[in-house]
Order: structure tokens, then sequence, then C-alpha cells
């Protein structure tokens, strides 16, 4: 029987003592449910991290954490003491790829990305780079510190995010001649700004096996409910999943060579994406290197058991 630790940043005492973001733990406790109930149903013994501040809802073997030090030495007795993990956190910060990079030293354990993967993923800057490079269809991406401002060339409407965004949060819809130090929270140079295309906002997830293989599982439609900020702006955070069971996955062209030729993706990958219907084509927006909040809508149609003993079955990395 396979001993699987699932951490997830918001619900495992990543954010101990810090306010919590509600949206970011909503979404992060569904997953750690979904994805526990998976396991245990391919029949491995399941533990997790619980921030102490936050009741436990699931019944498994859990460590309290009080403290964000805590976490990488605990993490270290818990790779000592299961077999495999995954771990489940927002790109934003570094704070995925700091636990890949604490648990590369064993690469067999982790059932996810590498540590190449998730810092290629987790700079959308680098990572639409990398998509332009290769071919794939993908919107026209910046930083905010970009001198010659060329998003005012190219589109009616623009994107503005984190370049190290996740979930959503921080996302905004608006004219390209706004005043974008207005939405910038941070260091111009840490937010992204992309071409705004029309189409609907779609994920496909896969489980990839580090190797370029792929396995499609299912997509998703986000179903975005824009909030009106003024100035013709809008918040594009909000949204409300819905699994598409009947989607032709096999169109999705842009998607798909996306996941193969992207190094270092490994376990269950996300990828957002454009949708055209009319031409039936697919724009690729951004790669979720980790379990995307997808788990929860497409394990409902699923028997979310196989997918669980699918992923188990990934081959095992090489050693550093």
């Amino acid at each position: 029987m396979k001993r699987v630790l699932i951490y997830e940043h918001l619900t495992g005492g990543g954010m101990a003592g810090q306010d919590l973001q509600m949206s970011w733990l909503m979404e992060g406790s569904a997953m750690r449910q979904a994805v526990v109930k998976a396991f245990q149903e391919a029949g491995c013994t399941v533990s997790t991290f619980q921030d102490g501040r936050l009741p436990l809802d699931i019944d498994i073997e859990a460590t309290q954490i009080s403290d964000p030090l805590e976490i990488q030495p605990s993490l270290w007795s818990a790779m000592r003491a299961t077999d495999h993990g995954i771990l489940i956190a927002p790109e934003t910060g570094g704070a995925l790829a700091d636990l890949v990079q604490w648990t590369q030293h064993v690469p067999e354990w982790s059932l996810g990305c590498t540590l190449d993967g998730v810092r290629l993923c987790t700079d959308k800057l680098e990572c639409s780079k990398f998509l332009k490079a290769n071919q794939i269809s993908h919107p026209q991406s910046w930083t905010a510190d970009h001198p010659d401002h060329p998003w005012t060339k190219f589109a009616n409407f623009i994107v503005i995010k984190p370049r190290d965004g996740a979930g959503s949060l921080d996302t905004f819809k608006t004219p390209n001649s706004f005043d974008i130090s207005h939405l910038c929270n941070t260091d111009p140079a840490q937010t992204l700004i992309q071409q705004f295309h029309s189409g609907t906002s779609m994920s496909l997830s896969a489980i990839c096996d580090g190797r370029g293989g792929v396995s499609p599982i299912g997509v998703c439609s986000h179903n975005l409910n824009p909030i009106p900020c003024g100035d013709n702006t809008w918040d594009l955070s909000e949204y409300e999943p819905a699994n598409e069971p009947d989607f032709p996955m096999e169109l999705l062209q842009n998607c798909l060579k996306t996941l193969r030729i992207t190094p270092g993706l490994r376990g269950w990958v996300g990828v957002d994406f454009l949708w055209n219907a009319e031409l039936k084509t697919d724009m690729v927006i951004e790669i979720n290197p980790r379990l995307t909040s997808s788990f929860c809508w497409i394990e409902k149609d699923l028997i979310s058991s196989k997918i669980a003993s699918q992923w188990l079955s990934i081959p095992t990395p090489q050693p550093l």
C-alpha cells in the first residue's frame, strides 16, 4: 500500500500566522479534499499538513503547522515516512518552487513537475517567450516597465496580471490607453501585460510523464464573471468552473503541443487557453505546473481513483 502525502499550501500551514486569501483558501481546501479522496480510493494511505488555526475537514493523519518555518523540516520528515508526495501551492512569490526545491534531493518522491519546469511556467514572461519560440499560439506579452509601451500599438484591450500570479487574482481587462500604474501593485517589471483576445476561457488538464508523454484528462470552462471597476476596466478574478465532458480534446493542438514540449512537466498539469468555437482553434494563455481546481470538477464525472492510479504509474525520474 502506497503512502502519499498531500500538501496544500493554504490549508497546510504555508501561510500560518498570515491573513489568508479567502478565494485561495476555499479553492485549496476543495482541491485537497478531492485529491485525498482519489488517492484513498486508489488504495493509498494518505496524510497531510494542517494550519493549526483551521479545522481539519478530512479524517486523515495531519501534521500541525503553526509557523511557515516548520514546513521544510516537517516536509523532510514526511518524505522519510511516505513513498510519494503531491505539492499544491500557488506559483506566486516562489511558493511552489521553494517546495519543489526542498524535495528534489529525492526525485522519485514527488509526483509533480521538476524544479526547472515549475520555474519556467511560474515566470509568465519567460514562458511566453518559450511558447512563441516554439510557434504555439499565444498572446503578445510584455512587462509593464517596457519603455516603448508596445501594447498601445497592437490591441484595443489588454490584460494586466502579476508576472507570477495564480488563481486569476489581481487580473484585469482594461483599454490599452489606461494608466497601468493604477493597477500595478508591485514593481512594474513583475507585472505582465498581454494582448486581449476574445474567446471562451477554458483549461485542459492532463497527466504528464516527464518525458513528453501526455494523457489528456478533461476540459473545464471557466465561466468568468467580470466585475466592472470603472473606466471601462474589469476585474477578472471571479469565475465559476464547470466540467465539459464532451469537449473534443483532440482539437487542442496548441495545448497538447505545449504539454509535450515543455520540459519538466510531470503529474497533473493544467493549461489555460482561449477557445475559438467558430474556427475550432485554441490559444494557450499559461501553464499551471501543479494540481489545479479543475480536478474538483473533472473527478465528479470520472472515476477519480483511476486518475490517481494513472498518476502513481508515471515513470520515476532519473536521480540528479
